[in-house]
């Protein structure tokens, strides 16, 4: 059984993992009383690091005040959304995909920093790179293409050396 590094039981202590991280190293802390034990020592020693301080007696106050529902903030909702609208009118579906494409990008290269990773530049025959090809951590093998590939029977060669 492989154990999760040690910084990672920290993030997740902080919950500054990213969500899908954050509960495939839960499920493991569930199976592992090793780690689970090491992650407790490590909420108790972040616990033991942030002061206690009391709370005011007018917190109770605030906090309603807070929560009280303020007239202009239902104006800028509608007129937030009313903009939205309207950009994505302008934008179209090209601007769509552009982010769409952003976020697999994102995606992707948060995948390549994982452990054990593996990331590798795809390389025409003539050495201009295509993109990437990145093995994760569980042996799948992702690609992500700068550009379609050209039609017909061409290769693509994998770089050997590490990226």
């Amino acid at each position: 059984m492989t154990h999760p590094d040690p910084d990672d039981l920290v993030r997740l202590a902080l919950d500054l993992l990213p969500e899908g991280q954050g509960a495939g190293l839960r499920a493991h802390l569930r199976r592992c009383p090793s780690c689970r034990a090491a992650y407790r020592a490590y909420l108790e020693a972040l616990t033991a690091m942030a002061p206690e301080e009391p709370v005011p007696p007018s917190w109770e106050e605030e906090l309603r005040g807070r929560l009280r529902p303020r007239p202009q903030g239902a104006r800028r909702r509608v007129l937030a959304l009313g903009l939205a609208t309207l950009l994505l009118a302008l934008v179209g579906p090209f601007g769509l995909r552009t982010w769409q494409r952003a976020l697999a990008e994102r995606r992707f290269f948060a995948l390549a920093a994982e452990p054990g990773a593996r990331l590798m530049p795809l390389l025409e025959p003539g050495g201009r790179q295509t993109g990437w090809a990145l093995r994760t951590p569980g042996g799948e093998v992702l690609l992500l293409l700068k550009s379609p590939p050209p039609p017909g029977p061409q290769s693509c060669l994998l770089s050997t050396s590490e990226a």
